[in-house]
């Protein structure tokens, strides 16, 4: 038998909420804002829905992987598209996160007490440390005091 909450369980598709979104916008040039109320009132919901965040992540996702079109949001304001320098900073901001997280990840591996796990876990523990600490090492070298690599010549067989 299935339920008549089909929909709730499998999710309620956003293609045609993105298709609107494409439709009512196109594909914005570089700082284009876009406000928020605008979505909102093209969706019919509230920007602090659940549905308004799926639809308009799912909506730049596209914009990105089919257009190269980075959306941002400016507080309070709406979503405008990043210009190349925005986007740089962004990135960045980004991975810098990220790197925190290894970091913190490494450091919590560190003090598992290790004599209580398995040889699979032992070996997986250390690995993970060892690639925080590698991962840190290069990001704190300064990039820009080492020459940029030269191609690698192809291997003759």
């Amino acid at each position: 038998m299935q339920s008549d909450n089909k929909a709730y369980f499998i999710g309620i598709p956003v293609a045609p909420d993105v298709n609107r979104l494409m439709e009512a916008f196109g594909v914005p040039a570089e700082s284009t804002k876009i406000p928020y109320d605008a979505v909102e009132r093209l969706l019919g919901k509230d920007r602090k829905s659940h549905r308004f965040k799926t639809v308009t992540t799912a909506w730049r996702a596209e914009l990105l992987r089919d257009h190269n079109v980075e959306i941002g949001v400016e507080a309070s304001v709406g979503f405008v598209a990043l210009t190349p320098s925005q986007r740089v900073k962004h990135g960045s901001g980004r991975i810098e996160r990220g790197l925190r997280g290894v970091i913190r990840g490494g450091q919590r591996l560190q003090v598992i007490d290790h004599t209580r796990l398995t040889d699979e876990e032992r070996d997986l523990r250390l690995h993970r440390i060892r690639l925080a600490g590698h991962i840190q090492l290069a990001a704190a070298t300064d990039a820009r005091r080492v020459s940029k690599p030269e191609a690698i010549p192809a291997m003759s067989r």
